[in-house]
């Protein structure tokens, strides 16, 4: 009897939060639409009236920028953060996110669906190739890390005129891979946690028993699940529970890492040959859905000590996450991603990060080298910081309000942000995608989950899918 209830019940609430969220959107589409709508057809007179007059002046037509991961808002966000430079943007992602946010905007010239990477990675990679082949971009921007071995695959058959904003691919897997990357600190002097690889139960189980409590452990691999619980119990049997659900083996190894104090951070910074050009720090937390700036001149400091120490040279994205230690108060990283972290939506497209990035690798293309993680020339400037402090998602504030109806705290600190801080897809110049992420994308996303029997726990607007945390 068991065995039968327990899936009864699963299903039971997979159906009441979908309906409930579908519910929750459908009611506030009707005031979405009254204010995106005039919105769009106020802009759509403008940008007429604007490309009739600049016609035959744009003399960066021949600028192009190739984003993938266009379901993700960060895409939709460089995608505007591009187009304001002057450059033409084409956005792909995989068929499996059909109605994607990004797909709407005005600010992307061409949007493509490339075959899903799972079911057939060599035509994801030979459908990426096609595009670059047809619009010849100067700039490629990989940001999955679910597809970034396959994207790796493909930056090193671009042609010497597309710069890929990533790291050369020995790099990437260093810093991606969590024991390599610390193992790579400790060799270069730089400031690190105590971290064990483990590749068994047995070898997990010696380090954890009796002192569980002293350390987390999360998977070498990207996995969401996995990532979900990384604080082992104390109780040994629940450890050995905990350890056998874990699946910890040599394809699947994991991490153990001495435990350190809160708040965690997670810091997203641009770094072209070295340099960094723009940065940030925000809250961290396992799934994102609000953002705010933090200072830390801890991190920064670090991570300068980190590009002049390490022997290799950086390009592209750089989020770590980091957390204090109880000894000596300083931050320590507890992993490294390679990648454009949402964070970095913080950025104003005013500010300028993408006439600094271009003269970065326009230092760099002048020298007559390829471009991957090749060191930047020229005096070094301070980082780029944030303007805004504070970005949410609509939906998901409107989601945490409703179900937590008499925490005043939780509506104290939601409206603040609301009223402090900017919707992070809502755009007056570009409304059209706000409508089609929180209406037309995850709501497809959610009916289709439901049809499919696949479950989940939550709707992540950041990333633009459902997770099972």
């Amino acid at each position: 009897m068991t065995t039968t209830k327990r899936p009864v019940r699963v299903w039971t609430m997979q159906i009441v939060r979908s309906i409930s969220v579908l519910v929750l959107s459908a009611l506030v589409f009707p005031l979405a639409a009254a204010v995106c709508l005039p919105c769009f057809l106020l802009t759509t007179v403008v940008h007429v009236l604007t490309k009739t007059r600049s016609e035959g002046h744009d003399d960066t037509r021949d600028r192009c920028v190739l984003v993938l991961s266009g379901a993700k808002s960060k895409a939709l966000y460089l995608a505007r953060l591009f187009k304001a430079e002057g450059y033409r943007v084409v956005v792909a992602e995989s068929s499996m996110y059909k109605m994607a946010a990004a797909s709407f905007s005005r600010k992307v010239d061409k949007f493509y669906y490339l075959p899903r990477p799972d079911r057939d990675p060599q035509g994801y990679k030979s459908a990426i190739l096609d595009i670059v082949s047809k619009h010849n971009p100067s700039l490629f921007v990989p940001i999955d890390p679910r597809t970034v071995d396959l994207d790796i695959e493909v930056i090193s058959q671009l042609p010497n005129s597309c710069f890929p904003l990533a790291c050369k691919p020995d790099v990437f897997e260093e810093l991606d891979n969590k024991a390599k990357f610390m193992a790579a600190l400790k060799k270069a002097g730089i400031r690190a946690p105590l971290t064990y690889h483990v590749t068994s139960k047995r070898e997990a189980y010696d380090i954890l028993k009796g002192k569980a409590n002293n350390y987390v452990m999360k998977p070498v691999m990207y996995d969401n699940v996995a990532r979900a619980n990384v604080h082992p119990p104390e109780n040994v049997n629940d450890l050995d529970q905990y350890l056998d659900d874990s699946r910890v083996s040599d394809t699947f190894p994991y991490v153990i890492q001495e435990r350190l104090e809160g708040p965690e951070l997670s810091s997203c910074s641009l770094v072209i040959g070295g340099e960094i050009l723009a940065h940030t720090v925000s809250n961290c937390s396992p799934v994102h859905q609000t953002f705010n700036y933090v200072e830390c001149p801890d991190i920064l400091e670090w991570l300068q000590q980190f590009l002049r120490s390490y022997p290799k040279i950086v390009t592209g994205w750089l989020t770590l996450d980091f957390m204090r230690s109880p000894e000596n108060g300083k931050y320590y990283p507890l992993e490294c991603n390679p990648r454009l972290g949402s964070p970095f939506m913080l950025f104003h497209q005013r500010q300028g990060v993408i006439t600094r990035l271009q003269e970065a690798v326009d230092r760099i293309r002048k020298r007559g080298e390829s471009g991957v993680g090749q060191q930047a020339t020229g005096d070094r400037q301070s980082p780029l910081t944030p303007e805004v402090k504070q970005n949410y998602w609509l939906l998901n504030v409107l989601w945490v309000l409703l179900t937590h109806p008499t925490n005043m705290a939780v509506w104290r600190k939601y409206v603040t942000m609301v009223l402090k801080g900017e919707e992070s897809v809502f755009c007056v110049m570009d409304p059209l995608p706000f409508l089609a992420l929180n209406f037309l994308q995850m709501p497809r996303l959610i009916v289709s989950n439901l049809l499919g029997g696949q479950t989940w726990n939550i709707v992540d607007y950041c990333i633009g899918t459902l997770k099972c945390v």
